[in-house]
C-alpha cells in the first residue's frame, strides 16, 4: 500500500508539473501574413500625370489602426482571424520630410475584407486613386501650347517648354528655368488667381523637380486693399542628377490670410554663384484641395 501511494505522488507530481509547463509556455498562436510591395496611382486624363512618391502602408485591421510600414513589407497578423476589414492608406513624406510620414488627405485606400487565417499569406499590394471630390485648381504639365505660369516681381529670366529626351520627366515636354551670370533671380506666378479653402482645411502642391539650385515656392494672396506675399518655410534642397517628387502642404499658409479672396502660386530661386550656370527642371505642377 505504501508502495502505491508513493507511486501515486510521484503520478501527481508530474502531472501537476506538466500542467505547469503548459501554463508558462502556453502553445503560441500560429499568425496570418499580409505582403505589400507597393501601392500606385491610377489617374483620369482631368486628373493629369499618375507620378507619385507613395513610400509608406498605413495599415488598419478591424478598424484599428495595425501600423505604419515602409513597402515593401511582409508583416504578421495574430488577433485577427476570420472575416476582417482591413484598409490599407497611402503614406507620403509631407514637404518632403522623412520624419514627418502622413496618411496623403487626397488618396483613396485599398479596403477590403480578408478571411485571416494561421499561416496564409495575403497580398494587398494595389492602385489608389484620387478621392471623389478632390479639386484640381491647377495642373500644369507642359504639354499643351501655353505655360500656366508668367514672369513676376524682379525676375530675370522666365519657364520655357523643352522636349529634349534627357531632361523631359514623362510625356513630350517639361518646364525649364535657365540662371546664369546675367540672370540672376527666377520667380514665376501662375496667370491665374484661384479661390481656395481656408480654416485649416488641406490645401497641397505636387510636383516633380530636378534642380541645381534652392528654390522656394509660396503664394501671393489678394486682399480687399493689398496682395501679400505668403512664403512657406520649405527651403528644396537641389537634385541635379535625379527628378523628385514633392507633397507640399500649403494649408496653413493659405489659411493665414484671413482676408484674402484669391491667391496666386509662385516658384522663386536666387543664383548666388555668378560663375556657372544653373538650371530648374519642373512638370506636373498640381495645386489641389477637396
Amino acid at each position: 500500500m505504501a508502495g502505491n501511494r508513493f507511486l501515486n505522488f510521484i503520478f501527481i507530481i508530474c502531472l501537476f508539473s506538466i500542467i505547469g509547463c503548459e501554463i508558462v509556455n502556453p502553445e503560441e498562436e500560429i499568425p496570418g501574413y499580409i505582403k505589400i510591395s507597393n501601392i500606385n496611382l491610377q489617374t483620369t486624363s482631368a486628373e493629369g500625370s499618375a507620378s507619385h512618391r507613395i513610400l509608406d502602408a498605413w495599415v488598419y485591421t478591424g478598424n484599428n489602426p495595425q501600423g505604419v510600414y515602409e513597402m515593401p513589407v511582409t508583416f504578421p497578423i495574430i488577433k485577427y482571424q476570420g472575416p476582417t476589414r482591413v484598409q490599407v492608406f497611402a503614406g507620403v513624406y509631407q514637404n518632403g520630410i522623412s520624419a514627418s510620414r502622413i496618411i496623403y488627405p487626397f488618396y483613396s485606400s485599398i479596403d477590403t475584407m480578408l478571411d485571416l487565417q494561421p499561416s496564409i499569406s495575403y497580398d494587398l499590394s494595389g492602385v489608389i486613386r484620387y478621392k471623389t471630390g478632390t479639386e484640381f485648381k491647377l495642373n500644369e504639365n507642359f504639354e499643351d501650347a501655353g505655360i500656366k505660369f508668367q514672369k513676376s516681381g524682379q525676375t530675370d529670366t522666365s519657364l520655357i517648354q523643352i522636349n529634349s529626351p534627357g531632361d523631359v520627366f514623362e510625356g513630350n515636354f517639361s518646364g525649364l528655368a535657365i540662371l546664369d551670370s546675367a540672370k540672376l533671380k527666377f520667380e514665376v506666378a501662375t496667370i491665374d488667381a484661384f479661390n481656395l479653402p481656408k480654416g485649416g482645411r488641406p490645401v497641397y502642391l505636387e510636383i516633380n523637380y530636378k534642380n541645381d539650385i534652392i528654390f522656394t515656392v509660396g503664394m501671393y494672396a489678394s486682399t480687399p486693399t493689398q496682395v501679400i506675399d505668403l512664403p512657406t518655410e520649405l527651403i528644396i534642397n537641389p537634385s541635379p542628377t535625379e527628378w523628385k517628387k514633392m507633397y507640399i502642404d500649403l494649408t496653413s499658409v493659405v489659411s493665414s490670410a484671413i482676408n484674402a479672396f484669391e491667391y496666386r502660386l509662385y516658384i522663386r530661386a536666387i543664383k548666388t554663384d555668378e560663375n556657372s550656370t544653373a538650371l530648374l527642371y519642373f512638370d506636373n505642377i498640381k495645386l489641389i484641395h477637396n
